[in-house]
């Protein structure tokens, strides 16, 4: 028999679903081995070619079960309590833990006969590497292409050099300065465990055999399939050369803040979703939407920008990984080639849009500023009323001594101007921002509305040539 802690279970689904349940295919479920012994607890799971393992040491009583990975969706619990799996029959494991007080028996039938595939052979050497690996790492499986074509770009490449080299076609990270123990390149798989908080840990180690890269953190291992036939793209051909005469957007800490917020929530947000960075000494985001007449433009009003005036269409996806990214400058040579943001140790690239995607400025524009008090809000179901506070109504001092206020009522006099001023000033200023937001929202709900009535118009159409072909005699 065996005892497993709920949350363990919690933990190891978690990270299962985010690599090696990422390559299962819809419907299936690969097994799950829990064995304990004299060496601690141990559990590990294995599909197309990836293997997870959690091992926690200790001194246990011999013992080994094999679950569908479906049953653990049933035992994870919010509490620390354990389940008992014990082999009653040969095909059968019987589950028992308990939930909000109600005891839980349930039987599970072993897959594949029990049989049981051998873990991965550990390296012969196991190199600490950097503290920032793991995070490099997610960054960089945020950037691979969902499916390759022509060259292994769903792949991230690990150079002998100590680079993490990732791209999709249109964008590119290159993060450099770790120490592997090898020395030639090698391509991995796209997962995601690499963020997954119950995964990082400060202990992290890296090695390399014939067939796997392994990485272990903590108590965790995962053994990552090397890809021996994909090619890679030559992405050091696309690093573009910056003169000094480039021009540079300077991004304010609070800009690329406001940015990460508002990017999405800009009009016209499909497909490419193309925006355009206005640098001509200030900085603008101009963006619209599909058969909309009206550009918003949004000026980062604390950033700064340098050389060349530069009108640069880009997918707005892209900037919104540079700003994710924490880079602070982004830098163009021309509309037409791709831009750049690099720091010590990384560079990310990305393509532009060309010239042809341009948005130029126009009059009737509406404008929006980052340093405005209140940013828009995300799209509500909630009608949204502009709060105006009441303005004190003004009275007149009593006039004495031929006319002349007194000194002291002066005084007050000019104070209560003042405070009125402020209370205007302060209104106009709520009653601005509440009216943006509210065109804001109302631009997302059209643009809502008319995917909307395209996807039933197609619909609609659909059905219609349905109920033609049913009229047909065969």
């Amino acid at each position: 028999m065996i005892q497993v802690s709920r949350s363990i279970i919690r933990q190891f689904r978690t990270a299962m679903k985010k690599s090696v349940g990422l390559h299962c295919a819809r419907g299936s479920h690969p097994p799950v081995v829990m064995q304990a012994g004299g060496s601690g607890f141990t559990i590990h799971t294995q599909h197309g070619g990836i293997t997870l393992s959690y091992h926690m040491e200790g001194s246990l009583p011999e013992g080994q079960v094999v679950l569908p990975a479906k049953a653990l969706d049933e035992m994870e619990g919010r509490g620390d309590g354990h389940v008992e799996l014990e082999c009653t029959r040969p095909s059968i494991v019987l589950a028992r833990w308990t939930d909000h007080a109600v005891p839980r028996i349930v039987e599970y039938e072993v897959p594949g006969n029990g049989e049981v595939q051998a873990l991965p052979a550990l390296p012969g050497q196991l190199t600490s590497t950097d503290g920032e690996f793991l995070k490099a790492l997610d960054d960089a499986m945020h950037v691979v292409a969902t499916l390759a074509v022509r060259f292994a770009t769903d792949k991230v490449q690990l150079r002998g050099d100590g680079a993490i080299v990732a791209t999709d076609g249109g964008q590119m990270l290159w993060q450099s300065g770790f120490q592997f123990s090898w020395k030639e390149d090698v391509l991995i798989p796209h997962v995601k465990l690499f963020g997954c908080g119950d995964f990082i840990d400060q202990n992290v180690n890296i090695g390399k055999t014939d067939t796997h890269v392994c990485i272990r953190s903590g108590r965790w291992t995962i053994f990552l399939p090397i890809d021996k036939e994909g090619r890679f793209p030559k992405v050091d051909n696309v690093i573009p050369k910056m003169t000094d005469k480039c021009s540079r957007l300077r991004l304010n800490p609070s800009d690329s803040a406001f940015l990460a917020r508002t990017l999405s929530r800009l009009p016209g947000n499909e497909g490419q979703a193309p925006v355009t960075l206005d640098l001509n000494g200030h900085v603008s985001i101009r963006a619209r939407g599909e058969e909309q007449e009206r550009a918003t433009a949004v000026t980062l009003s604390r950033s700064t920008a340098t050389g060349a005036t530069i009108r640069y269409a880009a997918n707005r996806g892209y900037l919104t990984r540079a700003v994710a990214l924490g880079f602070s400058e982004i830098q163009f040579n021309n509309a037409d080639s791709p831009a750049m943001c690099q720091d010590d140790r990384r560079k990310y690239i990305f393509m532009g849009l060309g010239k042809n995607a341009v948005i130029e400025p126009s009059e009737n524009e509406l404008r929006l500023a980052s340093d405005a008090e209140a940013t828009p809000s995300p799209p509500t179901n909630e009608r949204t009323t502009p709060t105006v506070k009441t303005i004190p109504q003004h009275v007149e001092p009593t006039p004495v001594n031929n006319g002349q206020a007194v000194n002291g009522d002066h005084n007050s006099e000019n104070g209560q101007h003042k405070a009125n001023f402020s209370n205007l000033l302060e209104d106009a200023q709520s009653l601005q921002n509440a009216l943006r937001d509210m065109l804001l929202r109302t631009n997302h709900m059209i643009s809502g509305l008319k995917q909307y009535h395209r996807t039933t118009k197609a619909m609609r159409s659909t059905l219609a040539s349905l109920r033609q072909l049913q009229q047909l005699e065969v």
